[in-house]
């Protein structure tokens, strides 16, 4: 886990500046109404030239909020955390998949090729789970979208491409990228966080 007093931005200051953008699209959708009750055709166009920002500002509050979770859940990392930048199951690795699957960001915008045209990679807003036969674990945020919070058991990779990694990705360098270079901590460490729910 990383000092607080380190961090730049933290989940408080982004669920503060959500807000804050609520409030501001609740005010903005309040003018336009008045545009509207005013009586003056000569308004009306005015009014539609803002008819969209409410919805989209209240929709950046959404993203923001998602945000703050998840650099809450980078900022608890532990110091022996594995180094994979992506989460993955801890028993089979690489092996997650999320059930908005290619449908919706968490903003309502439909996706295109995976991707949001507001927010680029698409942050899902259900649960994530591993589709390796036999496993039943679920998460109920976006692993796959954020480094990777269990303990590192192995170093995997020669020289400058070494990384310590989790049982998971471990097992995944070595059966998908056919990964030799493996070599097992000292560290026997429990995982720092429950790994994951089971289906029911």
């Amino acid at each position: 886990m990383t000092d607080p007093s380190d961090h730049l931005v933290t989940p408080a200051q982004l669920r503060d500046l959500a807000d804050r953008a609520e409030a501001l699209s609740t005010e903005l959708r309040a003018t336009q109404a008045l545009f509207l009750l005013d009586g003056r055709a000569a308004l009306i166009p005015l009014a539609h030239q803002i008819d969209g920002d409410p919805d989209q500002i209240r929709r950046t509050a959404a993203t923001l909020r998602a945000v703050a979770s998840g650099l809450a859940m980078v900022n608890a990392r532990p110091a022996d955390a594995c180094q994979a930048l992506e989460g993955g199951c801890p028993d089979h690795g690489c092996t997650l998949v999320d059930d908005h699957e290619a449908d919706l960001c968490h903003c309502g915008e439909k996706l295109r090729f995976g991707m949001c045209f507001i927010h680029g990679a698409a942050w899902p807003t259900t649960r994530t789970w591993c589709v390796a036969p036999g496993c039943d674990r679920t998460w109920d945020y976006p692993r796959r979208l954020l480094p990777c919070p269990e303990t590192a058991r192995w170093i995997v990779g020669p020289g400058e491409l070494r990384r310590r990694l989790c049982d998971g990705h471990a097992l995944a360098r070595r059966t998908i990228l056919g990964e030799t270079s493996i070599t097992q901590l000292t560290s026997t460490n429990q995982p720092t966080e429950p790994a994951g729910q089971r289906r029911t």
